[in-house]
Protein backbone atom coordinates (compact mmCIF):
# COMPACT_ATOMS: atom_id res chain seq x y z
CA UNK A 1 0.00 0.00 0.00
CA UNK A 2 2.88 2.41 1.02
CA UNK A 3 4.92 1.49 -2.34
CA UNK A 4 1.81 2.42 -4.24
CA UNK A 5 1.20 5.45 -2.72
CA UNK A 6 4.48 6.50 -3.46
CA UNK A 7 4.38 5.48 -7.03
CA UNK A 8 1.07 7.58 -7.33
CA UNK A 9 3.23 10.40 -6.14
CA UNK A 10 5.96 9.96 -8.21
CA UNK A 11 3.69 10.03 -11.40
CA UNK A 12 2.15 12.92 -10.06
CA UNK A 13 5.44 14.91 -10.09
CA UNK A 14 6.69 13.82 -12.86
CA UNK A 15 3.28 14.70 -14.63
CA UNK A 16 3.42 18.21 -13.46
CA UNK A 17 6.93 18.71 -13.85
CA UNK A 18 6.63 17.56 -17.46
CA UNK A 19 3.58 19.84 -18.02
CA UNK A 20 5.78 22.57 -16.44
CA UNK A 21 8.39 22.03 -18.98
CA UNK A 22 6.42 21.78 -21.47
CA UNK A 23 4.97 25.20 -21.08
CA UNK A 24 8.08 26.45 -20.37
CA UNK A 25 9.37 25.13 -23.89
CA UNK A 26 6.15 26.19 -25.75
CA UNK A 27 6.68 29.86 -24.84
CA UNK A 28 10.01 30.11 -25.90
CA UNK A 29 13.34 31.42 -24.75
CA UNK A 30 11.95 34.75 -23.69
CA UNK A 31 9.82 33.48 -21.72
CA UNK A 32 11.72 31.68 -19.72
CA UNK A 33 13.78 35.51 -19.86
CA UNK A 34 10.74 37.44 -18.75
CA UNK A 35 10.65 36.37 -14.98
CA UNK A 36 14.11 36.73 -14.16
CA UNK A 37 14.25 40.51 -15.42
CA UNK A 38 11.13 41.48 -13.17
CA UNK A 39 10.15 45.63 -12.81
CA UNK A 40 11.11 45.96 -9.25
CA UNK A 41 8.53 48.28 -7.67
CA UNK A 42 5.99 45.84 -9.16
CA UNK A 43 7.58 42.69 -7.96
CA UNK A 44 7.21 44.33 -4.81
CA UNK A 45 3.83 45.67 -4.79
CA UNK A 46 3.01 41.96 -5.59
CA UNK A 47 5.12 40.56 -2.64
CA UNK A 48 3.24 43.00 -0.53
CA UNK A 49 -0.34 41.63 -2.08
CA UNK A 50 0.67 38.45 -1.10
CA UNK A 51 1.82 38.69 2.18
CA UNK A 52 -1.57 40.81 2.86
CA UNK A 53 -3.36 37.90 1.37
CA UNK A 54 -1.60 35.12 3.69
CA UNK A 55 -2.37 37.81 6.55
CA UNK A 56 -5.82 37.83 6.18
CA UNK A 57 -5.69 34.07 6.08
CA UNK A 58 -4.32 33.98 9.30
CA UNK A 59 -6.93 35.97 10.85
CA UNK A 60 -9.71 34.03 9.44
CA UNK A 61 -8.23 30.87 11.05
CA UNK A 62 -7.57 32.74 14.41
CA UNK A 63 -10.97 33.89 14.58
CA UNK A 64 -12.52 30.38 13.93
CA UNK A 65 -9.51 28.63 16.02
CA UNK A 66 -10.96 30.89 18.86
CA UNK A 67 -14.61 31.04 17.87
CA UNK A 68 -14.14 26.74 18.74
CA UNK A 69 -12.37 26.93 21.55
CA UNK A 70 -14.47 29.85 23.05
CA UNK A 71 -11.42 31.59 24.57
CA UNK A 72 -8.55 33.24 23.10
CA UNK A 73 -6.51 30.23 22.33
CA UNK A 74 -3.84 31.12 19.77
CA UNK A 75 -2.22 34.44 18.50
CA UNK A 76 -2.56 36.05 15.71
CA UNK A 77 1.36 35.31 15.87
CA UNK A 78 1.33 32.11 16.13
CA UNK A 79 -1.46 31.78 12.88
CA UNK A 80 0.70 33.78 10.95
CA UNK A 81 3.87 31.26 11.23
CA UNK A 82 2.01 27.94 11.15
CA UNK A 83 0.02 29.68 8.04
CA UNK A 84 2.76 30.51 6.15
CA UNK A 85 4.74 27.37 6.93
CA UNK A 86 2.09 25.53 5.71
CA UNK A 87 1.73 27.77 2.60
CA UNK A 88 5.47 26.81 2.20
CA UNK A 89 5.10 23.16 2.74
CA UNK A 90 1.88 22.94 0.24
CA UNK A 91 4.43 24.09 -2.38
CA UNK A 92 6.14 20.72 -1.62
CA UNK A 93 3.09 18.60 -0.80
CA UNK A 94 -0.32 18.46 -1.15
CA UNK A 95 -1.54 21.95 -0.27
CA UNK A 96 -4.87 20.30 0.86
CA UNK A 97 -3.26 17.97 2.60
CA UNK A 98 -1.02 20.78 4.01
CA UNK A 99 -4.12 22.77 5.43
CA UNK A 100 -5.68 19.59 6.74
CA UNK A 101 -2.99 17.75 8.44
CA UNK A 102 -0.52 19.98 9.45
CA UNK A 103 -2.04 22.71 10.53
CA UNK A 104 -4.41 20.92 12.88
CA UNK A 105 -1.24 19.24 14.00
CA UNK A 106 0.77 22.25 14.91
CA UNK A 107 -1.85 23.35 16.70
CA UNK A 108 -2.70 20.09 18.70
CA UNK A 109 1.26 20.16 19.76
CA UNK A 110 2.16 23.57 20.71
CA UNK A 111 -1.50 24.93 22.20
CA UNK A 112 -2.91 21.39 23.40
CA UNK A 113 -5.87 22.02 20.94
CA UNK A 114 -8.30 18.71 20.85
CA UNK A 115 -7.41 17.42 17.47
CA UNK A 116 -11.19 17.31 16.43
CA UNK A 117 -11.26 21.35 17.17
CA UNK A 118 -8.23 22.14 15.17
CA UNK A 119 -9.18 19.78 12.17
CA UNK A 120 -12.66 21.45 12.36
CA UNK A 121 -11.00 24.85 12.63
CA UNK A 122 -8.74 23.81 9.06
CA UNK A 123 -11.98 22.35 7.82
CA UNK A 124 -14.11 25.54 8.27
CA UNK A 125 -10.96 28.17 7.05
CA UNK A 126 -10.87 25.50 3.71
CA UNK A 127 -14.77 26.02 3.32
CA UNK A 128 -14.69 29.66 3.00
CA UNK A 129 -12.47 29.63 0.58
CA UNK A 130 -13.80 26.82 -1.69
CA UNK A 131 -17.83 28.27 -1.47
CA UNK A 132 -16.13 31.74 -2.72
CA UNK A 133 -13.91 30.13 -5.63
CA UNK A 134 -17.70 27.78 -6.58
CA UNK A 135 -19.71 30.82 -6.75
CA UNK A 136 -16.70 33.14 -8.52
CA UNK A 137 -17.01 30.49 -11.30
CA UNK A 138 -20.67 32.49 -12.18
CA UNK A 139 -18.72 35.38 -13.61
CA UNK A 140 -16.06 33.22 -15.13
CA UNK A 141 -18.28 31.01 -17.14
CA UNK A 142 -19.92 34.45 -18.44
CA UNK A 143 -17.08 36.42 -19.01
CA UNK A 144 -15.59 33.18 -21.29
CA UNK A 145 -18.77 32.93 -23.07
CA UNK A 146 -18.49 36.61 -24.11
CA UNK A 147 -15.43 35.89 -25.13
CA UNK A 148 -12.91 38.01 -22.85
CA UNK A 149 -13.27 41.96 -22.92
CA UNK A 150 -14.77 42.46 -26.60
CA UNK A 151 -18.06 42.92 -25.41
CA UNK A 152 -19.81 46.73 -24.64
CA UNK A 153 -20.32 47.91 -21.56
CA UNK A 154 -17.98 45.66 -19.69
CA UNK A 155 -16.80 47.20 -17.37
CA UNK A 156 -20.22 47.69 -15.74
CA UNK A 157 -21.10 43.97 -16.34
CA UNK A 158 -18.00 42.21 -15.09
CA UNK A 159 -18.59 44.33 -11.95
CA UNK A 160 -22.12 43.88 -11.63
CA UNK A 161 -21.90 40.07 -12.14
CA UNK A 162 -19.04 39.67 -9.85
CA UNK A 163 -21.16 41.40 -7.09
CA UNK A 164 -23.71 39.02 -7.70
CA UNK A 165 -21.31 36.31 -7.00
CA UNK A 166 -20.00 37.67 -3.80
CA UNK A 167 -23.41 38.04 -2.63
CA UNK A 168 -24.12 34.71 -3.44
CA UNK A 169 -21.25 33.65 -1.81
CA UNK A 170 -22.09 35.52 1.81
CA UNK A 171 -25.84 34.07 1.47
CA UNK A 172 -24.22 30.43 1.06
CA UNK A 173 -21.67 30.56 3.74
CA UNK A 174 -24.27 32.26 6.41
CA UNK A 175 -26.75 29.42 5.13
CA UNK A 176 -24.16 26.63 5.75
CA UNK A 177 -23.25 28.29 9.15
CA UNK A 178 -26.86 27.78 10.53
CA UNK A 179 -26.31 23.87 9.38
CA UNK A 180 -24.42 22.45 12.13
CA UNK A 181 -26.48 24.77 15.08
CA UNK A 182 -29.19 23.21 13.26
CA UNK A 183 -28.00 19.77 13.31
CA UNK A 184 -27.17 19.54 16.95
CA UNK A 185 -30.47 21.23 17.97
CA UNK A 186 -31.93 18.25 16.15
CA UNK A 187 -29.66 15.59 18.06
CA UNK A 188 -30.41 17.46 20.88
CA UNK A 189 -34.47 17.09 20.68
CA UNK A 190 -33.55 13.25 19.52
CA UNK A 191 -33.52 12.84 23.32
CA UNK A 192 -29.62 11.65 23.56
CA UNK A 193 -29.17 13.20 26.59
CA UNK A 194 -31.90 10.00 27.93
CA UNK A 195 -28.84 7.62 27.04
CA UNK A 196 -26.51 9.95 28.56
CA UNK A 197 -25.42 10.68 25.02
CA UNK A 198 -24.41 14.06 24.50
CA UNK A 199 -24.49 15.66 20.42
CA UNK A 200 -20.95 16.21 19.05
CA UNK A 201 -19.28 19.13 19.94
CA UNK A 202 -17.79 19.67 16.47
CA UNK A 203 -20.84 20.12 15.32
CA UNK A 204 -21.42 22.84 16.86
CA UNK A 205 -21.10 26.22 14.62
CA UNK A 206 -19.42 29.16 15.12
CA UNK A 207 -21.13 32.58 16.59
CA UNK A 208 -22.57 34.69 13.73
CA UNK A 209 -20.01 38.02 14.22
CA UNK A 210 -17.26 35.36 13.65
CA UNK A 211 -18.49 34.16 9.98
CA UNK A 212 -19.14 37.53 9.24
CA UNK A 213 -16.21 38.52 10.27
CA UNK A 214 -14.33 35.57 8.08
CA UNK A 215 -16.68 36.12 5.02
CA UNK A 216 -15.49 39.54 5.08
CA UNK A 217 -11.76 38.48 5.68
CA UNK A 218 -12.29 36.10 2.75
CA UNK A 219 -13.63 38.60 0.19
CA UNK A 220 -10.33 40.75 0.81
CA UNK A 221 -8.61 37.87 0.37
CA UNK A 222 -9.86 37.09 -3.41
CA UNK A 223 -9.36 40.62 -3.97
CA UNK A 224 -5.57 40.48 -3.26
CA UNK A 225 -5.09 37.48 -5.04
CA UNK A 226 -6.59 39.07 -8.60
CA UNK A 227 -4.50 42.34 -7.69
CA UNK A 228 -1.61 40.50 -7.03
CA UNK A 229 -2.28 38.43 -10.38
CA UNK A 230 -2.29 41.95 -11.75
CA UNK A 231 0.62 43.04 -10.33
CA UNK A 232 2.61 40.29 -11.90
CA UNK A 233 1.69 40.52 -15.06
CA UNK A 234 2.70 44.69 -14.58
CA UNK A 235 6.13 43.28 -12.92
CA UNK A 236 6.76 40.96 -15.85
CA UNK A 237 5.66 43.42 -18.39
CA UNK A 238 2.71 41.10 -20.20
CA UNK A 239 -0.36 41.91 -21.60
CA UNK A 240 -2.87 40.30 -19.84
CA UNK A 241 -6.82 41.43 -19.65
CA UNK A 242 -7.98 42.32 -16.02
CA UNK A 243 -10.83 39.73 -17.14
CA UNK A 244 -8.64 36.81 -17.94
CA UNK A 245 -7.46 37.41 -14.27
CA UNK A 246 -10.62 37.25 -12.92
CA UNK A 247 -11.73 33.75 -14.37
CA UNK A 248 -8.14 32.76 -13.55
CA UNK A 249 -8.32 33.11 -9.61
CA UNK A 250 -11.19 30.82 -9.13
CA UNK A 251 -10.67 28.22 -11.15
CA UNK A 252 -6.37 28.54 -10.20
CA UNK A 253 -7.96 27.80 -6.36
CA UNK A 254 -10.27 25.05 -6.83
CA UNK A 255 -7.12 23.55 -8.86
CA UNK A 256 -5.59 23.53 -5.49
CA UNK A 257 -8.23 21.51 -3.42
CA UNK A 258 -8.73 19.00 -6.70
CA UNK A 259 -4.71 18.81 -7.63
CA UNK A 260 -3.01 15.44 -6.59
CA UNK A 261 0.33 16.58 -7.60
CA UNK A 262 2.62 18.79 -4.23
CA UNK A 263 2.08 22.53 -4.79
CA UNK A 264 -1.17 21.63 -7.70
CA UNK A 265 2.66 21.60 -10.10
CA UNK A 266 1.05 21.69 -13.39
CA UNK A 267 -2.50 21.21 -12.64
CA UNK A 268 -2.31 25.17 -11.60
CA UNK A 269 -0.16 26.32 -14.56
CA UNK A 270 -2.94 24.05 -16.84
CA UNK A 271 -5.27 25.79 -15.59
CA UNK A 272 -4.34 29.23 -16.09
CA UNK A 273 -2.58 28.69 -19.65
CA UNK A 274 -6.34 27.38 -20.44
CA UNK A 275 -7.68 30.38 -19.37
CA UNK A 276 -5.61 32.92 -20.37
CA UNK A 277 -5.19 31.02 -24.02
CA UNK A 278 -9.35 31.59 -24.30
CA UNK A 279 -9.29 34.83 -23.60
CA UNK A 280 -6.68 35.24 -26.56
CA UNK A 281 -3.27 36.47 -24.26
CA UNK A 282 -0.26 35.03 -26.31
CA UNK A 283 2.05 31.53 -25.30
CA UNK A 284 4.99 33.41 -24.80
CA UNK A 285 2.92 35.82 -22.21
CA UNK A 286 1.54 32.54 -20.71
CA UNK A 287 4.42 30.90 -19.90
CA UNK A 288 6.37 34.11 -18.54
CA UNK A 289 3.20 34.47 -16.52
CA UNK A 290 3.08 30.98 -14.94
CA UNK A 291 6.64 30.57 -14.92
CA UNK A 292 6.91 33.82 -13.01
CA UNK A 293 3.93 32.76 -10.92
CA UNK A 294 5.26 29.20 -9.72
CA UNK A 295 8.91 31.07 -8.75
CA UNK A 296 8.12 34.27 -6.96
CA UNK A 297 5.67 32.53 -4.63
CA UNK A 298 7.80 29.63 -4.26
CA UNK A 299 10.95 31.87 -3.18
CA UNK A 300 8.08 34.52 -1.30
CA UNK A 301 6.62 31.80 1.07
CA UNK A 302 9.96 30.46 1.46
CA UNK A 303 11.28 33.66 3.07
CA UNK A 304 8.14 34.46 5.05
CA UNK A 305 8.06 31.09 6.11
CA UNK A 306 11.43 31.53 7.24
CA UNK A 307 11.04 35.28 8.67
CA UNK A 308 8.13 33.94 11.17
CA UNK A 309 9.95 31.18 12.21
CA UNK A 310 13.11 33.74 12.97
CA UNK A 311 10.49 36.19 14.50
CA UNK A 312 9.04 33.42 16.36
CA UNK A 313 12.01 31.54 18.20
CA UNK A 314 12.91 35.55 19.10
CA UNK A 315 9.96 36.22 20.71
CA UNK A 316 10.13 33.29 22.62
CA UNK A 317 13.38 33.49 23.84
CA UNK A 318 12.66 36.98 25.07
CA UNK A 319 9.89 35.56 27.22
CA UNK A 320 12.05 33.10 28.72
CA UNK A 321 14.64 35.87 29.43
CA UNK A 322 11.46 38.40 30.85
CA UNK A 323 10.35 35.00 33.46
Amino acid sequence: MRRSRWLVRGLGLALGMGVLVGIALWGGRRALVAPLRPAPFWLLLYFVALGLAVAATSRRWQLLINALADKPLCSFRACFLHQTVGRFLGQFLSQTGSDLLYRPLALRGGYAVPLDRAFQSALWDKSFDLIFALWLLVPAILLLQREGPAFAGGTIWVGAVVGLALAGAWGTALLVHRVPGAAQRLLQAGGLARFGLQPPQGLQAAPLWVVLAALGLTTVKYGLLVIRALLLTRALGLTVPPEALIVGVPISQLSLVVALTPGALGVLEGSWWAVLALFGVSSEAIAAFVLGQRLYQVAFLGGLALTALVASGLWRGRRRVER
